[in-house]
This record gives structure tokens, C-alpha cells and sequence, in this order.
């Protein structure tokens, strides 16, 4: 259901490709388009339980497990091959790191209480999720979401624009992220109707 769970969906999908299964993926984590799941290489996608159901009538294909060391998963949707460049080390550091960098982030915000944990929790899930396959819409889709919660329960949308700051603030050495986080900034700046200085205008905060 969630598109942060997509680096544990791929190695599902690789593992059951490697001994010969195909996989048909479903669900809002994969994308509206089903982009993600033909990225992640399963072998087919559906939007729906009842158009999964007549993709199953029709069959799957199948293909042979891919041999030891080939380092491909021998399926249509070739996950050892189109997605080959997922994740990085960005994306290595941020899963790594994640704990102390949320830490951080919440020392920076201190003594703003509409910046709670889990929300920023998740705000540097779907960073990770988007640097792991490399599409800003996953993380900007998100920031738009949060904004327009955060309004219902009567928070201003700035607050996304501060944590969003903070983040861009402490990954100094991520660049990739930050471009993320920036457009993130956008997003959220969008949403609230109002302008602010773009994360990386700002004086960098000591932490």
C-alpha cells in the first residue's frame, strides 16, 4: 500500500523470480500507472483485486529461475537488469543513518510541537523511498498529501517547509536527497500560497 515499503517489495520480487515464480504486483505503494512495478521488474501490475483477478484468468507468464551468479532474475519484468540501478549510496546512507538523522532533524525543531515524530518519520521514509528509485513525484506526491492533512487539523502547511528545511540542513553530504528535499520545498511552498527562500538559499544551521 505504501511506496516506502518498495525496497522490500524488489528483493520480494527478486526472490520469488529466482526460483522460477512470477509476480504480479498490485496495490497505491506500486503508483497509479503501476510505474513502480515495472520498475521493480514484476512480471505484470493491476490497478484493481477484480483486474488482478482476470490477469490471473488470462496466466502469467513463466520463465526459468535465472542461473546462480547470472545476476538477473530471469523474469519478463527483468529485475536484475532494469533495475539495476535502483537504490545507491545515498540511498545506503540515508537507510543507515536514518535514527541519528530524524534526531537531528527533531533537535533543530525544537519547541515547535506541530513537528511530531512520526511525522517527520515518515517525511524521511518517503525521502528514502524516492532516492532508492530515483522519482521525485514519489516524494513531492507526499509533501502535497501531508500539507493538505496537516491544514485539516488546522497546522500550517509552513511547518512542512521548515522540516523539509531541516532535513536539506543536515544531509549536507547527500546531494541527490537535497535536490529531492528541494523540490519537496516547492511542493509544499505551492500548497501553502505563500514564497519562501529556496532550501539552498538559506544560511545552513549548525547542528
Amino acid at each position: 500500500m505504501l511506496p516506502t515499503r518498495l525496497p522490500r517489495a524488489h528483493a520480494t520480487i527478486a526472490a520469488c523470480q529466482a526460483v522460477g515464480i512470477p509476480v504480479l504486483a498490485g496495490g497505491a505503494g506500486f503508483g497509479a500507472d503501476g510505474r513502480f512495478a515495472c520498475l521493480l521488474g514484476a512480471d505484470a501490475w493491476a490497478p484493481t483485486a477484480d483486474a488482478a483477478a482476470d490477469r490471473l484468468a488470462a496466466g502469467l507468464p513463466s520463465f526459468p529461475a535465472a542461473p546462480v551468479g547470472s545476476g538477473g532474475s530471469g523474469g519478463s519484468g527483468s529485475a536484475g537488469g532494469a533495475a539495476v540501478h535502483l537504490g545507491g549510496e545515498e540511498y545506503a546512507y540515508l537507510t543507515r543513518h536514518r535514527a541519528d538523522l530524524l534526531a537531528r532533524v527533531m533537535d533543530m525543531l525544537t519547541g515547535r510541537p506541530e513537528h511530531t515524530a512520526e511525522d517527520l518519520g515518515n517525511m524521511a521514509d518517503f525521502l528514502i523511498a524516492a532516492t532508492y528509485v530515483h522519482d521525485a513525484a514519489l516524494f513531492t506526491d507526499f509533501i502535497v498529501w501531508t500539507c493538505q492533512v496537516l491544514e485539516a487539523r488546522q497546522v500550517p502547511a509552513e511547518s512542512v517547509v521548515l522540516g523539509l528545511g531541516a532535513f536539506h540542513d543536515v544531509l549536507t553530504d547527500c546531494p541527490d536527497a537535497r535536490v529531492l528535499l528541494n523540490e519537496g520545498v516547492a511542493a509544499a511552498q505551492a500548497c501553502c500560497g505563500r514564497s519562501a527562500r529556496p532550501a539552498d538559499q538559506r544560511t545552513e544551521t549548525s547542528v
